[in-house]
C-alpha cells in the first residue's frame, strides 16, 4: 500500500498580513523543511500584499507565498491510496482477506489490461452472506472449483480444481439412497456425511461436485469411482472447451484484422470504434482463459499504437 502525495503544512501569519508577517511566514517554513521531518512546510499568506513588503520581496529575490483563501479540506488535499487490482475470478473469502491484509474497504476490479470493471466493497460482501437463499448461486456465478476448495479451507482428493461449477444445485444428502436419488441431479453440488454409499450414490447420479464433511477419510472405492467419472467428464469438458477456444481465437483474430483494415485505410474514426471491440473480445477471451493477460496487453497495446499513428 503506497500514499501518492507526501503530507504538506501550511505556515500562514494573521490577517491583512504586514512584512513581518509574511517574512516570518517564509523563514519558518524555510527552516521547518531544512530540519526534515517529514512533512514540506510551505509558505502561504491570508491577505493581499502592501506595497512595502512587495518592495523587501522583489529587492531579495523571493517569490510571495500563495494566497490561502480558506484551510478546509479539499479532495487533492487527502491522501490517496494505491490498491493494486483483483480478478473478477477470485472468492469472496480471498477478497475479504485482501482487505484485511492491506486495511481498505475497497477492491478494484480489473481486466486483463488493468482496465477498472468495479468495485469491491465491504457491505458487498456482508449482503452476500446475508442474503443467500438460492440454491443455485453457486452455478450461476460460475464459481471455480479452487475457490470452493479455498473458502471451506478443504482438500481437492480428486478432479480439476480450476474446473467452473456451471450447472446444478447445491443438494445436502443427509436421507436414505432412495431421497438421495430422487434429489439429485446432474451436476449438482452434494454435501455428505461419513457415509460410504451416500459418496457413491451421489457419484453415480452424476453429481459435480462432492463436499464430504468432518475430515473423515475418503475410502479408496469412492475415490477410485470419483477419478473414473472426473476422467470421462473431463475428455467431454475438453473437447467442448477445445472447440470453444477456436471460436474465441477466431473471433480475436477477425477484431484485430478489422482494427489494421480501417488502419490501412487511414480511417481514423473506424479504426478507434474497431479498437473499442477489439479490446472488449481480447478481455473476454482473457477473461476466460483463451489468452494470458500479459499477451492480451501485448495485443491491445500493439493496436493502439496502430490506432494512434493514424492521423
Amino acid at each position: 500500500m503506497e500514499y501518492q502525495q507526501e503530507n504538506k503544512v501550511w505556515v500562514i501569519g494573521h490577517k491583512n498580513p504586514d512584512t513581518d508577517s509574511i517574512c516570518a511566514a517564509i523563514c519558518y517554513a524555510n527552516l521547518k523543511n531544512q530540519l526534515q521531518d517529514g512533512y514540506q512546510y510551505i509558505p502561504k499568506r491570508a491577505g493581499a500584499i502592501n506595497e512595502e513588503t512587495r518592495y523587501v520581496l522583489e529587492h531579495f529575490g523571493v517569490e510571495p507565498p500563495e494566497y490561502a483563501e480558506d484551510a478546509g479540506a479539499q479532495a487533492k488535499d487527502i491522501a490517496f491510496r494505491k490498491t493494486a487490482g483483483v480478478s473478477s475470478h477470485i472468492s469472496l473469502k480471498r477478497a475479504w482477506e485482501l482487505m484485511k491484509t492491506e486495511n481498505v474497504v475497497t477492491l478494484p476490479v480489473v481486466n486483463a489490461a488493468d482496465k477498472l470493471e468495479g468495485l469491491i466493497i465491504t457491505g458487498d460482501i456482508a449482503q452476500s452472506y446475508m442474503d443467500v437463499y438460492d440454491n443455485h448461486i453457486l452455478s450461476r456465478a460460475r464459481t471455480q472449483y479452487k475457490n470452493i476448495v479455498e473458502t471451506l479451507n478443504g482438500t481437492l482428493l480428486a478432479g480439476n480444481e480450476h474446473a467452473y461449477f456451471l450447472r446444478g444445485k447445491v443438494v445436502i444428502a443427509t436421507g436414505s439412497k432412495d431421497f438421495m436419488e430422487e434429489s439429485i441431479e446432474p451436476d449438482d453440488l452434494v454435501i455428505v456425511g461419513d457415509r460410504d454409499e451416500s459418496h457413491i450414490c451421489a457419484i453415480e447420479e452424476n453429481a459435480s461436485c462432492l463436499v464430504v464433511t468432518g475430515g473423515i477419510q475418503v475410502s479408496m472405492e469412492v475415490l477410485e469411482l470419483a477419478n473414473i467419472k472426473s476422467a470421462k467428464k473431463r475428455i467431454l469438458v475438453t473437447e467442448t472447451k477445445t472447440a470453444r477456444n477456436k471460436a474465441i481465437r477466431s473471433e480475436v483474430k477477425t477484431s484485430i484484422k478489422k482494427v489494421e483494415a480501417a488502419v490501412a485505410a487511414n480511417d481514423k474514426a473506424a479504426a478507434e470504434a474497431a479498437l473499442k471491440d477489439a479490446t472488449s473480445v481480447i478481455s473476454t477471451a482473457c477473461s476466460k482463459g483463451v489468452y494470458h493477460k500479459n499477451n492480451a496487453a501485448r495485443k491491445v497495446s500493439r493496436l493502439s499504437k496502430l490506432v494512434n499513428g493514424v492521423a
